[in-house]
């Protein structure tokens, strides 16, 4: 465009006092008609040059942007994606979570259900402990009470194990749960961030053109770039983005995968201490049970030699009598022939001749000694028999105690489980049918008579020596 300066010399030059002609004023506005026309040329140039420019720079725009929507739409998508997998296994985690605390708890019931039966094995193995020495040996009442509290101990060192190993294992699922949640925390924020930002050309009317900010006749300044206005640059790669979360989820996978297998450890463990207390538990009824019907059987064979031994002694004082009273009935005689003798010793010498009455006197004086010193042997023997039985009847009073404080204490420890089943079955009698009118001892006792008559013992008749009824041996 020209300026005022070049108007003012393409003015054709008029001398000082002198008016222009007319073919210099219409020079003059031809060429300033010319100048326009030129600058209008200029413009309308400069106008498609900047319309081609604007077109091309929207079109790029546009492109990036539509680039720059696309890659958050494919964003959006693969946070979309991870974040419902991370739902889905947080619920799964959670699930196995609750089924494991659940086992844990039953399996902890079950170990406190141990304690009962081992303290009963233990309070049987003390109570077998105060026999006397002679009834002590190791049976097999003995070796099964062993057995089952092994057995038992083991158990619940296993179920034990179990219990601690699944409270590490719900710890270490409840921080995987938790690392989780915090990822899917941050997926649902990165989520709604690039939403919002997908959303933004939206808020502009659907794709209008905005108005100018800028009207023409209007100066303006163009927006300055500041040095420091530039882009924070993520430093996490997309791939490394991804795995962190597939990291966790293989992870919050690989505990419920342990969990489940603990599970079925826990099954088979409570199933094993299932099985353990019931073999146990019928090994050492059955062995007590055996062992009460023996010593009950030998308790009742003392019994009758006892009885056969006090009859003996009772026949050995009888016979003792008799003896001592023949003794006492060959005294006289043995005085009357002993005077005789002395008498007729006591005779003149002229009349002391060897007759038949002096050799009657002597035959019967020897059949008289011989017969005091046969009963005198007699009486000895007897004596020596009676001190004999005297002293099987001590050791059978000492086995026949021995034998009723065993057999007592086998049948505390039987009782321990009888008493339980008895109060069971008397629960589920009151329960089921009407009140009796009997004491729960009155009814306990009977119970144990009826189940003692089922297994076929009898009383038996009083033993001699003051020594307690036993039941006899089953026939």
């Amino acid at each position: 465009m020209v300026n005022e300066m070049q108007l003012d010399m393409l003015a054709p030059v008029v001398p000082p006092g002198r008016r222009q002609v007319s073919r210099d004023w219409t020079n003059q506005t031809n060429a300033l008609l010319d100048d326009a026309k030129v600058t209008k040329q200029v413009s309308t140039k400069l106008r498609a040059g900047a319309s081609a420019t604007r077109r091309a720079v929207d079109k790029q725009t546009k492109e990036r942007q539509q680039h720059v929507d696309e890659a958050l739409r494919k964003k959006v998508q693969d946070t979309t994606a991870l974040k419902n997998k991370l739902e889905r296994r947080i619920r799964s985690l959670q699930q196995e979570l609750d089924k494991l605390v659940s086992f844990k708890e039953r399996a902890t019931a079950v170990a406190g259900s141990l304690h009962k039966p081992i303290n009963k094995a233990e309070k049987r193995l003390t109570l077998r402990e105060k026999k006397p020495t002679r009834e002590r040996i190791f049976d097999r009442v003995e070796k099964t009470l062993s057995v089952e509290h092994e057995e038992l101990k083991k158990a619940l060192m296993a179920i034990n194990a179990l219990i601690n190993e699944s409270g590490q294992h719900i710890v270490l699922m409840g921080e995987c749960r938790h690392i989780l949640r915090l990822d899917l925390a941050d997926k649902a924020a990165s989520l709604k961030l690039d939403l919002a930002c997908l959303d933004l050309p939206s808020k502009n009317g659907g794709g209008e053109k905005l108005p100018d900010p800028h009207p023409p006749g209007k100066p303006h300044q163009l927006p300055m770039l500041d040095q420091n206005d530039t882009v924070m640059r993520s430093t996490t790669a997309p791939a490394t983005w991804r795995q962190g979360t597939e990291k966790g989820i293989a992870e919050a996978c690989k505990l419920e995968h342990q969990s489940y297998d603990l599970r079925k450890k826990i099954v088979v463990a409570m199933h094993n201490v299932e099985e353990t207390k019931t073999a146990t538990h019928s090994q050492v009824v059955d062995a007590l049970g055996n062992k009460v019907k023996q010593t009950a059987f030998l308790q009742g064979k003392l019994n009758q030699n006892m009885l056969d031994i006090n009859a003996e002694l009772d026949s050995l004082d009888e016979q003792r009598g008799q003896v001592v009273r023949a003794l006492q009935a060959k005294e006289q005689p043995l005085s009357i022939v002993k005077d005789r003798l002395r008498i007729r010793k006591s005779r003149p010498i002229r009349e002391a001749v060897r007759d038949s009455v002096e050799e009657a006197l002597e035959e019967e004086y020897g059949k008289l000694c011989s017969t005091i010193k046969a009963l005198k042997e007699k009486l000895v023997h007897i004596d020596e028999e009676k001190e004999k039985l005297l002293h099987a009847q001590r050791h059978l009073n000492q086995d026949i105690k021995d034998k009723n404080q065993s057999l007592g204490i086998d049948k505390r420890c039987l009782d321990l489980d009888q008493q339980s089943c008895t109060t069971a079955g008397m629960s589920l009698s009151h329960a089921g049918s009407r009140i009796s009118d009997r004491t729960p001892m009155q009814s306990y006792r009977q119970n144990r008579a009826i189940e003692y008559r089922k297994q076929g013992y009898r009383p038996g008749p009083p033993p001699a020596g003051g020594v307690n009824r036993i039941p006899h041996p089953p026939r």
